[in-house]
């Protein structure tokens, strides 16, 4: 028998979530994970099914910083398949309601992964790895 959901689980179920489409990716290419977290909407077109790394954002200091990747072969174009796609759009859909709710408060940063309120997720740790099904 299931657990019953106490706020914190529905936190973190929903935190989960939210990068669902991150981790996906992740599995299925190998990027580095400050490879994901640097990329912004400017670099992923949906309709060719391709996202661009040009950019790392990585924790230094507690700071975030947005370096080039480490190499030249580090800039580079992945196809995405139509699951990766699909995972895509209901993210930037997620996004663009939450941006309605949050209003003023919203954070325009253009980053893919974000907060709530709009802010950037500064990394993707090990222990936000669990991926449900929909």
């Amino acid at each position: 028998m299931d657990a019953p959901a106490t706020p914190r689980s529905s936190a973190v179920k929903d935190h989960v979530n939210r990068l669902r489409a991150a981790w996906w990716f992740l599995l299925a290419h190998g990027p580095r994970r400050g490879e994901v977290c640097g990329l912004r909407w400017e670099d992923v077109d949906l309709e060719a099914g391709r996202a661009h790394i040009v950019r790392t954002r990585v924790i230094v200091d507690n700071r975030a910083v947005e370096p080039d990747p480490k190499t030249n072969s580090g800039r580079r174009s992945i196809s995405l398949d139509a699951r990766l796609v699909s995972e895509f759009r209901s993210h930037r859909k997620r996004q663009i309601e939450e941006r309605l709710r949050a209003g003023e408060a919203w954070e325009d940063s253009g980053f893919v992964l974000l907060l709530e309120n709009g802010t950037p997720v500064q990394h993707l740790g090990h222990h936000q790895a669990t991926i449900e099904p929909h």
